[in-house]
């Protein structure tokens, strides 16, 4: 960003475009990896480079580094006393209750994730299955998000645009060619089956 005199300046919001592409951009199920707190998986142990490793309890850093915390010692163990080191469900060196929310839903589709009791970090990611019905039963949840074909036409055809009926939908793919399908395969299009 610049300021009006042309000199530059820290960024200090968002735009609105930003906003908006950042909305669409977790509403879409592409930003799994903003959402997500995983553990880092890494190939080799090394004590003292602040990760975590797979032979490790905790990793605080080298041995100056590690005085200050009172979870994890400079041998990589967690000190005497503490049930866990580092993370979200971690709170002064002790796991917290199982059943506390860790990570909060982000869409309709998303599931709250919950501290298991037994681990000082929030478990994956889940979402509801495809097809579990949402927005008040008029869309389903797909592909991690609630798929709203009103939003899909106006996306693809302007902001006018609607989705057929439900009758259109059954009726039509069940015909399989170019207007109605499920799909294209062997050089044909595929019939939906009824419902």
């Amino acid at each position: 960003m610049r300021d009006e005199h042309g000199s530059a300046s820290a960024a200090t919001k968002f735009s609105d475009c930003s906003i908006d592409r950042y909305a669409r951009l977790i509403s879409s199920g592409s930003a799994d990896c903003l959402l997500n707190y995983p553990s880092p998986d890494i190939i080799f142990s090394l004590c003292g480079n602040k990760l975590v490793d797979p032979a490790e309890q905790c990793d605080c850093g080298n041995a100056e580094e590690c005085k200050a915390d009172p979870c994890c010692g400079p041998e990589c163990m967690l000190k005497k006393d503490a049930q866990c080191g580092s993370g979200i469900c971690c709170k002064d060196c002790k796991l917290i209750k199982k059943g506390r929310p860790c990570r909060i839903p982000v869409s309709e589709c998303d599931l709250t994730e919950y501290c298991s009791g037994v681990s000082g970090t929030c478990p994956s990611d889940f979402y509801s299955l495809d097809g579990t019905p949402c927005n008040d039963g008029q869309s389903v949840c797909y592909n991690k998000t609630c798929y709203d074909p009103n939003r899909h036409c106006r996306q693809l055809f302007g902001k006018t645009a609607k989705g057929a009926s439900p009758t259109c939908f059954s009726q039509g793919n069940t015909i399989g060619d170019r207007f109605g399908n499920c799909g294209y395969e062997n050089r044909k299009f595929r019939k939906c089956n009824e419902r």
